[in-house]
């Protein structure tokens, strides 16, 4: 005898399939009845949910408490470097203010609205400012502009100096964690690009030490933002740290330091604080932005094009027809299941220590995952919804890791450019010192260990030496990128483009 559910099964194809033929036949988009949020059916456990406490009110994780302990454990208002920011900041760092809740995470009293606060050049910073040494004669606005945010700089180059890093996470009431507000993500960068030009400015005027100052300052900044929970945090992190190597290598290329001076520095760049994980970021707050964003879908509190961002299906014009039958009816335990294997999986080739076994692995995945796009692209993939609900399952967590997984595993790339640029940066000064000591650069690398390095460090994508060669007035140093292919030092600037990422020392002028 047939089961209840089984028949409603049936009957609810029933339903769809004649809407369908309709909207076939009259090339009009169906119009589906909104339905009202309700409970699914949502087991809470390590293999669906992931996190299992603390949960809301209505019985769900909350992944913003999840999100927001994980990444606070150690911190306190002293030792946390947003404190200090967010005084040079404001209560609205980019015309949006922070909630209460933002300040009382913490541990800081709001900050009144007729402070001091930090205000951006409002033409902005020419990067020929943060990009060579200048003088105040070049740009006497600049200087004039430097001199009226003096304070809040300053402040900020305090702030880098402290150990952790932590800005909590906070949404409107019942948000996504999809869609969090990072207002002081951006004023980051400002204040990286006005360090930057601040230590130009100082180095064009002589002052070397200060320009220092100001630039490890900057690296610092990069690396405490990068420990941030979010993909974002970690992007704009490496982001700051990659202008902040650029400035330390214009610095030692334009004033050739003494060897001691250059000892001294590179001490300090050894001691910088250490980089977040962005497979840390990946198998956490990436996570359980998704995780989060399809229990909403399934509840009913995010439309398919929200939870994924963009149209799920491109070609169908009952798309939301198709979509509300995708929902209805699907088992997502499964589908959540399926989303933490798949995150699983990617973070596991984040650990794999050769960067030619990371390769592999991530060829096959996305070779896995193009399998899927393919799948939900064919012509008649919406004839899915009138399959059975295990069908209808797999293709719903098919299509929903094929819209989130590409966008997350792209984040290895730059932390790997950020990591080998680092290496870069630390032979580049280890050779400023040697041509201290030498009046001349040596002829293999292999001459720095261990009195200049302790250890020569490994091109990260090839595991081989760095190709090193020196040029009639210095040196060319360089990785062969994440392509693992020789490109002759050409980088992502040069004609024709390459993949390697060079240093040459003297340094030429970036062109516009």
């Amino acid at each position: 005898m047939m089961s209840s559910s089984r028949r409603r099964s049936i009957a609810s194809r029933c339903v769809i399939l004649p809407i369908i033929l309709i909207n076939m036949c009259f090339g009009q988009e169906a119009r589906v009845v909104p339905q009202p949020a309700f409970v699914p059916k949502i087991t809470i456990s390590q293999e669906t949910t992931w996190a299992t406490e603390p949960l809301d009110e209505r019985g769900f994780v909350d992944y913003f408490a999840v999100i927001n302990r994980r990444f606070s454990v150690g911190v306190t208002p002293e030792n946390n470097s947003v404190v200090p920011l967010y005084r040079a900041l404001g209560p609205k760092p980019d015309g949006t203010r922070q909630p209460e809740e933002f300040f009382r995470l913490l541990g800081m009293p709001v900050p009144p609205d007729d402070g001091k606060y930090y205000s951006a050049l409002r033409e902005g910073l020419p990067e020929t400012t943060y990009q060579a040494p200048w003088k105040s004669a070049d740009f006497p606005w600049i200087v004039a502009w430097f001199r009226s945010q003096e304070e809040q700089l300053n402040a900020v180059v305090e702030a880098t100096e402290r150990t952790e890093y932590f800005s909590p996470l906070v949404n409107g009431p019942d948000e996504p964690l999809m869609m969090v507000l990072l207002p002081g993500i951006q004023r980051s960068r400002d204040f990286a690009r006005a360090l930057v030009a601040r230590a130009m400015w100082k180095l064009g005027e002589g002052s070397r030490f200060d320009a220092w100052r100001d630039l490890i300052a900057t690296h610092r900044l990069g690396r405490l933002v990068g420990r941030g929970p979010t993909g974002i945090e970690g992007l704009v992190g490496a982001a700051i740290e990659r202008q902040a190597i650029e400035g330390e290598l214009r610095l030692i290329s334009e004033t050739q330091p003494p060897a001691k001076q250059v000892a001294l520095f590179l001490r300090q760049l050894q001691r910088l604080p250490s980089r977040g994980s962005f497979a840390d970021k990946i198998d956490s707050c990436e996570r359980a932005i998704y995780l989060d964003a399809y229990i909403r879908l399934a509840r009913r509190r995010l439309t398919f094009e929200e939870a994924v961002d963009g149209p799920a299906f491109e070609d169908v014009s009952f798309r939301p027809l198709v979509e509300e039958a995708l929902i209805r009816e699907i088992d997502w335990d499964a589908v959540l299941c399926s989303c933490n294997r798949w995150f699983d999986r990617l973070v596991a080739v984040s650990h794999l220590k050769s960067a030619n076994e990371r390769r592999n692995a991530m060829r096959e995945l996305n070779e896995d995952l193009l399998k899927l796009t393919q799948n939900r692209k064919q012509k008649y993939a919406w004839l899915v919804v009138l399959a059975e609900p295990s069908t209808r399952t797999q293709f719903t967590a098919d299509l929903l890791v094929s819209r989130f997984l590409p966008n997350v595993q792209h984040l290895f790339r730059h932390e790997d450019r950020v990591i080998q640029k680092t290496r870069n940066l630390e032979l580049a000064f280890a050779l400023s010192a040697w041509r201290g000591d030498h009046d001349s650069y040596p002829k293999t690398l292999a001459e720095l260990a261990p009195k200049y390095l302790e250890s020569l460090p490994l091109d990260l994508f090839t595991d081989q030496p760095l190709r090193y060669e020196r040029t009639a007035d210095g040196y060319r140093l360089y990785s062969f990128g994440p392509n693992g292919t020789d490109d002759e030092g050409r980088g992502e600037d040069d004609l024709p483009r390459g993949d390697d990422l060079a240093v040459q020392m003297p340094m030429p002028l970036r062109k516009p």
